[in-house]
């Protein structure tokens, strides 16, 4: 018969404290505290004390913190994918339902969590499901190398400095900028369509080629 103490490594505080009668191996741990900070003391039949530190990894997908899509992040959104047009690796065609684009996706390269540039055009771009997918996992590098040509190397080191720096959530002002930049590259829009000529922003800021 075991004696098998777990406590918060930190606090020392007892987390369980239990008579164990196998080899004293201790199995599923996830369940008791996430952090991985334990501390397991485990005395023997001869009073032996032994204590070890395990460290217990949170498992893929279990308590992740969700970033929340708000009214700002939809308007913004709405605005890169109007403003490129189509997906930025691939060149497939953002579907439109009048003037509300209702296909691809805005990718950020320095994610949502990094809120200096979470509304930053530059770390923005459209892509269709499928290359949202391959550059935001299998393909990361070749997203920092389309980045690098998009925004020249000085551009895009500056870009990432940017994304280092703290700035204050204020949903209301990124609101209003989202909605202005949305008006303003419908109006652009508007006036090639009518006097034709010019080139498009989509058209500046071109697909992977």
């Amino acid at each position: 018969m075991r004696s098998v103490t777990i406590r918060d490594r930190e606090t020392n505080e007892i987390l369980i404290k239990v008579l164990h009668r196998t080899n004293g191996q201790i199995e599923n741990l996830t369940h008791i505290k996430m952090s991985g900070q334990l501390k397991i003391q485990i005395r023997d039949d001869q009073n032996c004390l032994t204590t070890y530190y395990p460290e217990i990894k949170q498992k893929a997908g279990k308590n992740r913190t969700r970033i929340k899509i708000d009214e700002a992040d939809e308007v913004f959104s709405q605005y890169i994918r109007y403003r490129d047009k189509k997906c930025v690796r691939c060149g497939s065609p953002v579907q439109f339902n009048g003037v509300k684009p209702v296909s691809h996706q805005a990718s950020h390269y320095f994610g949502r969590s990094k809120e200096s540039v979470r509304f930053d055009p530059e770390n923005v771009d459209t892509l269709c499901f499928g290359c949202h997918r391959i550059w935001g996992s299998d393909d990361k590098e070749g997203y920092r190398q389309f980045k690098i040509k998009q925004l020249g190397l000085a551009g895009f080191n500056q870009l990432q400095v940017r994304s280092n720096r703290y700035k204050k959530k204020d949903r209301k002002m990124a609101l209003i900028i989202a909605k202005e930049l949305l008006s303003e590259v419908r109006q652009e829009d508007s006036f090639q369509t009518s006097f034709g000529g010019g080139s498009s922003l989509s058209e500046a800021r071109g697909g992977i080629g």
